[in-house]
């Protein structure tokens, strides 16, 4: 017995998956980028969202280091509030430092041909899932809950395979997004499954 299951934790993923979607994280307000070319269809998380987190934790992380270091009469708070604000200013800074290393070397895309679905980490290809080996795209949707009170609709875009399973390529609370993927992939000569 391991450990989560010792705690009665138990992990699923949107839409009854049993990995997660490989762009997008779901929940609220969580877009997805896509960009259509001539020949290809690329699918990112959306740089509004890597941006505002990265200015946030900036700001909040190195930027109040520099602020306090920087001020004439340093004040010194309770020892509550020094443990505190120190604690907010180090996941700051972690925050920081792994949303860049994530953008720099491993941001996800997904490049959609007419052959093949390539699922990227970086310029490092994870996933190839060839047209011949898809049997159709579909939809499906979810709920997440953010607590006890509110819960959010997303959809989840995958694939079936012709052995059965299901990839679950991108998912996002934009329901016009996944329907603007599903034309863009009919238009490439996937099946579309409703």
């Amino acid at each position: 017995m391991n450990m989560s299951e010792s705690m009665h934790i138990t992990m699923s993923y949107a839409g009854g998956f049993k990995e997660p979607a490989f762009i997008g994280t779901g929940g609220q307000n969580a877009p997805i980028a896509i960009r259509e070319d001539v020949g290809e269809i690329v699918v990112t998380d959306s740089w509004w969202v890597v941006g505002v987190t990265m200015a946030a934790t900036a700001f909040f992380g190195p930027g109040m280091l520099y602020l306090y270091f920087r001020s004439t009469p340093r004040i010194t708070p309770p020892l509550v509030f020094a443990i505190l604000g120190g604690l907010i200013v180090a996941f700051c800074c972690y925050s920081l430092v792994t949303t860049l290393w994530k953008v720099l070397f491993h941001k996800p895309r997904i490049e959609i041909t007419g052959q093949a679905i390539r699922c990227f980490r970086g310029s490092t290809e994870a996933k190839t899932l060839w047209r011949e080996q898809v049997t159709f795209i579909a939809s499906r949707s979810c709920v997440y809950n953010l607590n006890l009170r509110v819960s959010v609709p997303n959809y989840v875009l995958y694939a079936r395979m012709q052995d059965g399973s299901d990839v679950p390529l991108c998912v996002t609370d934009k329901q016009k997004l996944i329907a603007q993927l599903e034309r863009g992939l009919a238009d490439k000569g996937y099946k579309i499954e409703a």
